[in-house]
């Protein structure tokens, strides 16, 4: 019986980790410096009279609207967003809130 030959694949891995190590971490350190960055300013809390899920229900009493006619009538109305996506919140709570907000093909309707 003849002896099987070692296997050239362990060292190719092995120079491949070896080239991959170092590009990390050069990529990691300006993410951190940006963090750092960001943690000195705190944004500031807003606040509304009325809640987004308030709104939401008197802008589409009646009627059926999409998301961002929504988003436009809530602004419309005074109510101020602090995050960076406002649709996204938006998003988020009229499809959470199934009690109050029917859906039907993406307009909703307050229920």
């Amino acid at each position: 019986m003849k002896k099987k030959a070692a296997k050239k694949a362990p060292r190719k891995a092995v120079k491949k980790a070896a080239k991959k190590a170092p590009k990390k971490a050069s990529k990691k350190a300006p993410k951190k410096a940006a963090k750092k960055a960001s943690k000195k300013a705190p944004a500031k809390k807003v606040k509304n009279k009325l809640s987004l899920k308030q709104v939401a229900l008197a802008v589409t009493k009646g009627k059926a609207l999409d998301a961002k006619q929504i988003l436009g009538a809530a602004k419309k109305a005074g109510h101020k967003f602090s995050g960076k996506n406002p649709l996204n919140s938006l998003r988020v709570m009229l499809y959470t809130n199934k009690k109050a907000f029917k859906n039907n093909k993406g307009k909703f309707t307050a229920a």
